[in-house]
């Protein structure tokens, strides 16, 4: 799958460094993903297949380096929704935000978040799950 936009390209010592300061440990699928793409997002894919639905899908947040990135977003999830322990990683077209949940019930699952309602919808049960749901259109 082709990227385009993507950012500066990251390090493991950059990885390393948000799970410090976050205190969250990263899907190694996620790690593998985001050292290969920094953000950006994948040529002619417009959706992600989940477990129930069809989500539309737009692109990923940088982990750092741009102008919106992982970081950003996790203040702004904590503040506006308060999902503070959530990692922020892609949305779509509407401003709808994809993470992954850190907490111990849904640890490790996709989840999406709508940017008016605040409402909350199950994606799938994996980052790996998540990026095998992307579909070329």
């Amino acid at each position: 799958m082709r990227y385009e936009d993507t950012e500066q390209s990251l390090s493991a010592n950059d990885l390393d460094a948000f799970e410090h300061v976050t205190k969250i440990r990263l899907p190694e699928a996620f790690k593998r993903h985001y050292l290969g793409h920094n953000g950006g997002y994948p040529v002619d894919v417009e959706r992600v297949v989940g477990l129930d639905h069809v989500f539309p899908f737009h692109g990923f947040f940088p982990l750092k380096y741009g102008a919106l990135t992982i970081e950003m977003m996790k203040k702004d999830l904590a503040e506006d929704f308060g999902l503070s322990d959530a990692i922020p990683f892609a949305y779509d077209q509407g401003s709808n935000i994809f993470y992954i949940a850190t907490t111990c019930n849904d640890c490790g699952a996709v989840l999406q978040i709508t940017a008016d309602t605040k409402d909350i919808f199950f994606v799938c049960n994996s980052f790996d799950q998540f990026l095998n749901g992307l579909q070329v259109s």
